[in-house]
């Protein structure tokens, strides 16, 4: 299993690109203070919708229910706490305390 580690800042709402599998997405964070989530959406690195919505719960594998091989990506989402850290991120947090990771398996 390989992991790619994504870059996670303290902000309410950014884009960010990445490399997964060889191939460049968009992907979207954005916070929601009724909810008190973030929320995750991929896209193409042309923009094209993948996932909407997916909330990032710490220490839970995100999206390994969807089959997303049309995308050429087999992978899972995982945000991992920093250490000791009980909360949700937030804003404040998101970057210091928390880590997102993409696994798969490499063929």
């Amino acid at each position: 299993m390989l992991l790619t580690e994504i870059t996670l800042i303290n902000d309410a709402f950014y884009t960010t690109d990445v490399d997964l599998e060889g191939n460049r997405f968009r992907l979207q964070f954005s916070f929601c203070t009724r909810t008190g989530l973030y929320y995750l959406d991929l896209f193409t690195s042309t923009g094209v919708p993948i996932v909407y919505g997916a909330a990032l719960v710490p220490n839970t594998v995100i999206l390994d229910n969807l089959d997303l091989s049309s995308f050429e990506i087999s992978g899972v989402f995982i945000l991992y706490s920093k250490g000791e850290v009980e909360d949700y991120p937030n804003p404040q947090t998101f970057g210091d305390n928390f880590s997102l990771f993409y696994a798969f398996d490499e063929e």
